[in-house]
């Protein structure tokens, strides 16, 4: 059953309008934090994302491509919207978090709301870097909403064989 505010046309409950970004940071912030747990159990990360990704519809933040080749990992992130001193990349042991704000739109603030889709509000995701990647070395760029993130492979790492005695 859903609420139609007579004065709006809207068929948003006034009170969801209202704290629509502090629910949005909510789940995303509930789904990093699943993420991290899930982190800790190994190979079961990517099934836990891609589980938090369908359960959460993607309210964790932008989506992002990730793609590994022979000499490097990239990832393609869409932030359109957002400008590029919103965003922010930082690198913590194997993890890339990448955040930002997609900025409120102000402009019809007298006007009311009969239907809201862009996103408004902070964001947060994080990703793992697989082992053997130089992170130390990490290329971004932004283009037409697309903040494109490059890490080199180090040639350098390579698994060991360990003889048996």
């Amino acid at each position: 059953m859903s609420y139609q505010n007579p004065n709006s046309g809207s068929d948003e409950h006034p009170v969801i309008r209202k704290y629509e970004t502090q629910f949005r940071n909510l789940f995303s912030d509930l789904a990093n934090d699943f993420r991290g747990q899930l982190g800790s159990a190994g190979g079961v990360r990517g099934i836990g994302n891609e589980l938090i990704n369908q359960t959460f519809g993607g309210a964790s933040g932008p989506a992002i491509d990730i793609y590994e080749g022979e000499n490097e990992w990239i990832a393609h992130v869409e932030v359109a919207g957002v400008p590029r001193e919103n965003i922010t990349l930082d690198v913590h042991g194997q993890e890339l978090v990448i955040s930002g704000e997609y900025k409120e739109h102000k402009d019809l603030s007298s006007h009311n709301i009969l239907r809201k889709e862009r996103k408004s509000g902070s964001f947060k995701r994080s990703v793992t870097i697989p082992l053997g990647y130089k992170t130390e070395d990490i290329d971004a760029h932004y283009q037409d909403g697309i903040l494109t993130v490059k890490i080199p492979r180090n040639h350098a790492f390579q698994p060991k064989r360990i003889s048996i005695k």
